[in-house]
């Protein structure tokens, strides 16, 4: 059954495989495994689930242009085909048990035969889940496909998926060449196994689905508006195709340990694909931790990865983190060889011990949080007060300009609630008594202004230099001498301070 299975499978790929611009990409397909593959069995599926109701985009992000397109193209369809789409598509929602459930029609897509037949290539039994619980949504494709017209969609659409693959390229070669760096082993032809990259442009965005049938390991990625925002996911699956006959070869005696899966059970986020499956919660565990190992980043960053990956299940990733930190000191060994005696020292001991210190960690890093946020927010209350004290200086200057000494007082008393040394607040009111002949207040005023910390050289200078004036004006001349000579003593922009203080002390020669 397998065998057929795969030969269908195998049919299917050379069937969709583009010609187009297969042989732009041959160094890069030849050298590791990977072939890079539209696919029409996909395009098919995904455009009668456009049609269907399928509308979910990721947050932030708008469709496709091409999803947008297929869409619109899509709104004559046969409304008692459409109806069909839809009731299936409704029906099957409610027993799904992923977050995208619209994935589980990517698994089915592969395991059909192409166009225009769209047979499955296993028996339904044989299914994998997610593909089982969406059997016989194929049996509605071959009349979508004659009413839909979907011959001519793949030919006018297929450009872009073509482009699409040609963008994805780099990226790959950068991942492919960054990993292999940190295995410390050459690119080679893998011959048992190999990579298949399928775009699907009629997905939502940023949005990467793996499956991996007998020795084929697909990679679906739905459109992105840069390829690098999948970087971290093409990474991931290129992982698996690297570690899983690793974890295969050595992993036997993980077995011994199979009682751990009650603790990854145990936590809060573990996530659905990981229960009752002990080898895929250590081969996660052991991807996530290369991944953090070859991005490198801050320690405070590792330890926020290692915390959400054991909360998530992922309990050997602390393990997996200090065995990658000695591969890392040690340049003698490729990690193929390393992950042997790394597989091998597993002890249920340490992991559990582990639980504890990532507990504490989970606290340390709840309490930096609390205190992050506390101090984010005490800088957002003062950038709003430092905001609102420059909103209520203009309102008064603009009133002073325009002779309304109430509303520039009232201004200014409210600016100085908010700040109480504010020396321009002092000057001006300073200012506004003198203009009513108040003159102990503007006394008062100016020498709060000249006083406050950080005034401005010029507004000490006219607030020293008006105290001055006031004081000689009531015989104060002593007072009003000294007042003139601080101005003199001073330093900076003056704006013509300086000058006036000198001729008012030549005014006061002969005064007693």
């Amino acid at each position: 059954m397998k065998s057929n299975m795969l030969r269908g499978l195998l049919l299917a790929a050379a069937l969709s495989c583009p010609p187009a611009w297969a042989a732009q990409s041959q160094s890069l397909q030849g050298l590791v495994n990977i072939r890079f593959q539209n696919d029409v069995r996909l395009f098919t599926v995904m455009a009668a689930l456009n049609a269907a109701g399928f509308d979910v985009e990721s947050e932030g992000r708008t469709m496709s242009e091409v999803r947008l397109r297929v869409r619109e193209e899509l709104s004559g369809l046969d409304p008692e085909l459409v109806g069909r789409l839809r009731q299936f598509y409704l029906e099957k929602l409610e027993g799904a048990a992923i977050d995208h459930p619209q994935t589980a029609y990517t698994s089915l897509a592969l395991l059909l035969s192409g166009p225009p037949g769209f047979e499955l290539a296993s028996a339904e039994e044989n299914l994998p889940a997610d593909a089982r619980h969406v059997a016989g949504f194929e049996r509605l494709l071959p009349e979508f496909y004659r009413k839909a017209g979907v011959a001519k969609l793949w030919e006018k659409y297929r450009p872009a998926y073509e482009r699409e693959l040609l963008a994805y390229e780099p990226l790959l070669r950068e991942i492919i060449t960054e990993t292999l760096e940190y295995f410390r082993v050459p690119a080679r032809v893998v011959l048992d196994r190999e990579i298949v990259l399928i775009p699907d442009l009629l997905d939502q965005k940023d949005i990467v689905n793996a499956r991996n049938l007998e020795r084929v390991y697909y990679i679906v990625a739905g459109p992105a508006d840069d390829p690098r925002s999948n970087r971290r996911q093409l990474q991931h699956e290129y992982l698996h195709f690297l570690v899983d006959p690793l974890v295969r070869k050595f992993g036997l005696p993980l077995m011994d340990h199979e009682d751990l899966l009650d603790l990854a059970q145990r936590q809060p986020h573990i996530r659905s694909e990981y229960q009752n499956r002990y080898l895929l919660m250590v081969t996660e565990s052991l991807i996530e931790s290369l991944q953090t190992a070859i991005a490198g980043g801050s320690e405070q960053q590792r330890q926020r990865e290692l915390v959400e990956d054991f909360r998530q299940g992922l309990i050997l990733a602390p393990y997996f983190h200090r065995g990658l930190a000695s591969y890392g000191r040690s340049e003698m060994v490729s990690l193929p060889t390393f992950m042997e005696s790394l597989l091998a020292g597993v002890d249920p001991r340490e992991v559990r011990r582990d639980e504890e210190q990532i507990a504490e960690l989970e606290q340390q890093l709840l309490e930096a949080d609390q205190a992050s946020r506390a101090e984010a927010e005490q800088a957002r209350g003062e950038l709003q007060r430092r905001q609102r004290i420059g909103s209520l200086f203009r309102d008064a200057t603009e009133a002073l300009r325009a002779g309304q000494l109430e509303s520039a007082e009232e201004s200014l008393r409210a600016l100085l609630e908010l700040e109480p040394d504010h020396g321009g607040s002092w000057f001006y009111l300073g200012q506004i008594a003198v203009q009513r002949q108040q003159y102990p207040a503007a006394l008062e005023a100016y020498r709060r202004s000249a006083e406050a910390p950080g005034a401005e050289a010029w507004v000490r200078a006219w607030s020293l230099l008006r105290m001055g004036r006031i004081r000689a004006s009531r015989g104060e001349f002593e007072e009003a001498r000294r007042l003139f000579e601080s101005v003199r003593q001073l330093e900076g922009d003056l704006q013509g301070a300086r000058q006036e203080a000198e001729e008012s002390l030549a005014l006061l020669e002969g005064r007693p």
